[in-house]
């Protein structure tokens, strides 16, 4: 362990220490705390979805929380065959003779802004469009006005020669998952500037697509 990160491990923590930074300090030798609650309280009593929210979170979500974290959850799927490289260089790797786990990892490290990092590209895109609509504080605006930003914004990043992240396959001239789950917010009911955004962004890409 290198000295600084071991002075910042045991700085404001007993010599008896038990958990990370996330679970909190806890000396119960019989309790685990997860964001300070007693897993043992939790097992049993929510969904494996709920359950990584409230890692990610702090918090349980809300029944509208849990719907469209489940629809994200079940969209990344769509990662089918062997094109992706965090199934296809497993299956590489795998044919050296390691083990299960090492090609696991192989693939794991194949993880890229391209790929896998795409999805965090597109919402610190997305995240970009919101502040910049905001600085330009545009009187009375509504979802319209966003959308229509959001539009205007992504031409001139992919006129610069840029690229969105965010869903895709090679061998789809079209992904289907992102129009299904637009239908599915609209009929949960489902509202953020967010959506907004991408509506705007999903109408440029679609004229490109079709162009």
């Amino acid at each position: 362990m290198l000295p600084h990160i071991g002075r910042l491990m045991t700085q404001n923590r007993p010599d008896f220490y038990l958990g990370t930074d996330i679970d909190g300090v806890q000396i119960n030798a019989e309790q685990l705390n997860v964001r300070s609650r007693d897993l043992n309280s939790l097992i049993g009593t929510v969904t494996y979805t709920e359950a990584l929210y409230h890692i990610l979170r702090g918090r349980m979500p809300t029944t509208e929380e849990k719907q469209l974290f489940d629809m994200v959850l079940v969209a990344f799927h769509g990662g089918w065959g062997l094109l992706p490289p965090t199934t296809f260089v497993p299956r590489i790797v795998a044919g050296t003779g390691v083990s299960t786990a090492q090609a696991f990892a192989a693939g794991i490290l194949a993880s890229g802004p391209y790929h896998v990092g795409a999805i965090e590209q597109a919402m610190s895109f997305y995240q970009s469009i919101a502040d910049a609509f905001r600085a330009k504080s545009v009187p009375n605006a509504n979802a319209a006005d966003l959308e229509q930003f959001a539009f205007d914004m992504t031409s001139k990043r992919l006129d610069a020669g840029e690229t969105v992240g965010g869903f895709g396959h090679p061998l789809l001239r079209r992904d289907p998952r992102p129009l299904h789950m637009r239908r599915l917010l609209c009929e949960l009911g489902a509202n953020s500037v967010y959506f907004d955004i991408y509506d705007g962004v999903d109408r440029k890409s679609t004229r490109l697509n079709s162009s």
